[in-house]
């Protein structure tokens, strides 16, 4: 995955730059790119546990949509006029990051 690559390196970098200089937009630096690192994996692991959830409602005939929707990216709206409209689903990161890794794992038996 390339970047993922790219924001590693990102991340060595700013490591880099901070350890030789203690400027505060080091620090900013660094952190930033380590978030965009986190985002990014998680974004992976988000795509493989919706793509496995999918797998597993084909298999089963039981569709409970509501386990898919906090892995989008986008939830739906309905404005006054009834036309739906998306929207970007604004979960907290510690909040996606627990259910992405339940949901994974129980997906995969563990």
């Amino acid at each position: 995955m390339e970047a993922i690559d790219i924001l590693f390196d990102d991340i060595e970098f700013n490591l880099k730059q901070m350890k030789n200089s203690k400027k505060q937009v080091n620090n900013r630096n660094y952190v930033r790119s380590l978030f965009a690192f986190y985002e990014v994996l998680l974004s992976d692991l988000r795509e493989k546990t919706a793509i496995r959830l999918v797998n597993e409602f084909e298999q089963h005939g039981e569709w409970n949509i509501t386990e898919l929707y906090p892995l989008l990216d986008e939830k739906p709206r309905l404005n006054q006029n009834g036309k739906m409209q998306l929207e970007p689903n604004r979960f907290s990161f510690l909040a996606l990051v627990s259910y992405t890794l339940k949901t994974y794992s129980k997906l995969v038996g563990y």
